[in-house]
């Protein structure tokens, strides 16, 4: 994800949210802290207030800000997913094969203040790679320098068409796990939809 970023140039100006725990982490904390992203304690109910704040300060930037939100998490185990199936069972929702049921707690928190300040898009990123591929995409990889091929499928969706909703931002990763399964069937985005 902070690849494609880097390739609009926006690496310098994006913010994300991130667990408080990782500023405690040496180096990798003082570099979320120092480009000022915004550490969270997982709590709607803690969080509101610096989520508030932290998107005001952003929108009065002279320069454009990027933020980064993920809904469902960073991480997909087959722990998360199985307890992700059975939340939507529970709920009588279709459970995913491909992503965790989003949390819309944050994204409903911060759709109207985004509306607010004028923020033109959202930026929908689906990011798949093949099952087969010589190198699985893990850091260690990467950081070994082991060809990872990602495979992007990035959907632009005009702010004034964006709903502060569960059943919305259920409706986006139901299509984003739809388009996965036609990546992982099909090699692209659309053939099995």
């Amino acid at each position: 994800g902070w690849l494609l970023i880097e390739k609009f140039n926006g690496l310098g100006s994006t913010r994300g949210f991130v667990k408080n725990a990782i500023k405690y982490i040496p180096i990798c904390g003082w570099f979320f802290g120092f480009a000022e992203h915004i550490f969270l304690q997982r709590s709607l109910e803690k969080d509101t207030k610096i989520i508030e704040h932290r998107i005001s300060e952003y929108a009065n930037y002279p320069d454009s800000t990027w933020m980064v939100i993920t809904a469902e998490g960073t991480r997909f185990t087959k722990e998360k997913h199985e307890t992700s199936v059975k939340f939507a069972q529970d709920r009588n929702l279709e459970p995913f094969k491909h992503h965790l049921i989003p949390r819309a707690g944050g994204f409903n928190l911060c759709v109207p203040i985004l509306k607010k300040y004028n923020c033109p898009v959202v930026y929908n990123f689906q990011l798949a790679f093949h099952k087969d591929a010589p190198n699985d995409p893990t850091l260690g990889n990467l950081l070994l320098g082991k060809k990872v091929t990602a495979h992007v499928l990035l959907e632009r969706i005009p702010m004034e068409k964006v709903e502060p909703t569960f059943e919305y931002l259920h409706d986006v990763y139901k299509r984003k796990d739809a388009q996965q399964d036609s990546f992982h069937t099909h090699g692209n985005f659309y053939e099995g939809l």
